[in-house]
């Protein structure tokens, strides 16, 4: 059987269970506990494109403004304390420096979100960036009445932003900012917010008339954005494992604790072996690879809104370093499957006919529920690290279920000829 066949027999057999684009309303980050009445906040972080000094910083509340704090310091950090009685309440942040046309904003979170993450009063890390502002225009281009009014509406308005369009976007705030090249705010504009707006809604030439008098400045602005770490969202050992599906099906990471991963660009081009990965010094992902197309894959995060990421992808191919960026849904890892409970029957998210029964002794087998009809018998245990393992009687197929979060969301692994590893984000539902 060939890989495009296997593949085919695979969509038909199991099924694809797709994360929608937008997500709906169950999608969006939800606040855990309600915000008590008038309690205080102080919210603590930089203003950063380089850091940003002397710029004076307003948080909005919904519709009550704070911002009687001192100015950014040298090192772009701000502190402002807030208050609200109102638990879903917005909060929107946005810095201005007068003097050298900086303003830039960030959409942060629900009031009552902020409450919950306090310790002893104060949420440190806020960050009021390029690409928080960059991130904000295109979600408000896209709401129906250009206005975001909630963190619902944000995360699913989050989902649709085109990521290629944020990292140009944001690297073309970080031209004028930095003054790269000489590069300036254009005639007539009096900030860089209303720079990022006319970009976005294309009554700016800005991009092309950079492109011919400075060529190199806006490639200078994409490298720094990824390597220079004060927008970006570096990864960390304890928050890197999971799964890392493409909004608009590019591809699949699957990353383990253990340094292993899969990856998937869903297409027929197969990944072989398994890859490894590692965090670098900038806080990018590397995941590295042998005997493929390419050496390593470098993602870099340049915004995330709840399960939402916006991720850039460099592809190095040994000699060409291809770049393209992709907004991702993250799943995170649940609970590892006990051998003592998989037995029984189990529904396949993507057939509603099929289902996967487990039995007892080890063995199993799939069952049509309107044909009664019983085919794919396997043989199955459950892994070390907690994954259902399937292996089919007669062939050299394979399947593992890995849970995802704490609901029936799983990443299935299927493999051909116990060689390359094709994903796919499904559920799985015992009855």
């Amino acid at each position: 059987m060939t890989t495009t066949s296997f593949r085919i027999l695979l969509t038909g057999a199991v099924g694809a269970l797709l994360i929608g684009c937008g997500g709906g309303p169950s999608d969006a980050p939800q606040a855990t506990q309600p915000a008590p009445t008038s309690q205080k906040i102080t919210l603590s972080g930089i203003v950063t494109d380089n850091p940003i000094v002397n710029a004076s910083v307003m948080v909005r509340v919904a519709d009550a403004a704070f911002g009687d704090s001192p100015p950014t310091g040298s090192n772009g950090e701000f502190s402002v304390e807030i208050s609200s009685n109102t638990p879903s309440a917005l909060i929107t942040a946005e810095a201005f420096d007068a003097v050298n046309g900086v303003k830039l904003s960030a959409v942060l979170d629900t009031y009552s979100a902020f409450a919950g993450k306090a310790r002893n009063g104060v949420v440190n890390g806020v960050m009021i960036t390029n690409v928080t502002t960059a991130l904000q225009i295109l979600a408000e281009q896209l709401a129906a009445d250009g206005r975001i009014d909630s963190f619902g509406e944000y995360h699913d308005l989050a989902g649709q932003v085109d990521a290629g369009e944020l990292f140009e976007l944001a690297a073309a705030l970080k031209v004028v900012i930095e003054n790269i090249d000489g590069s300036v705010l254009p005639s007539g504009i009096e900030d860089t917010a209303q720079l990022a707006r006319m970009i976005a809604a294309g009554e700016s030439s800005f991009l092309a008339d950079v492109a011919v008098a400075t060529p190199g400045a806006l490639d200078e602005a994409r490298d720094r954005l990824l390597t220079d770490g004060n927008a970006t969202l570096p990864f960390t050992p304890d928050s890197t494992p999971g799964v890392y599906r493409s909004i608009n099906d590019q591809f699949i990471y699957a990353v383990f604790a253990d340094g292993s991963a899969l990856v998937d660009n869903l297409d027929d081009n197969a990944v072989p072996g398994t890859p490894s990965w590692s965090l670098n010094s900038a806080g990018q992902l590397v995941v590295r690879y042998i005997g493929f197309e390419r050496e390593t894959d470098s993602l870099t995060a340049i915004g995330e809104v709840g399960d939402v990421m916006h991720m850039v992808r460099q592809s190095d191919f040994g000699n060409a370093v291809a770049t393209d960026a992709d907004g991702v849904r993250k799943h995170a890892f649940g609970p590892a499957y006990d051998a003592a409970q998989v037995p029984g029957s189990w529904i396949d998210g993507a057939m509603e006919t099929s289902r996967w029964v487990f039995e007892a002794g080890g063995t199993g087998y799939r069952i049509n529920t309107q044909t009664q009809l019983q085919s794919d018998d396997f043989s199955w245990s459950v892994t070390a690290h907690g994954r259902i393992d399937m292996a089919f009687d007669g062939t050299d197929e394979s399947m593992q279920f890995a849970r995802l979060g704490d609901d029936d969301t799983v990443l299935q692994i299927s493999r051909f000829n116990g060689l390359y590893a094709y994903l796919d984000i499904s559920t799985l539902t015992q009855e």
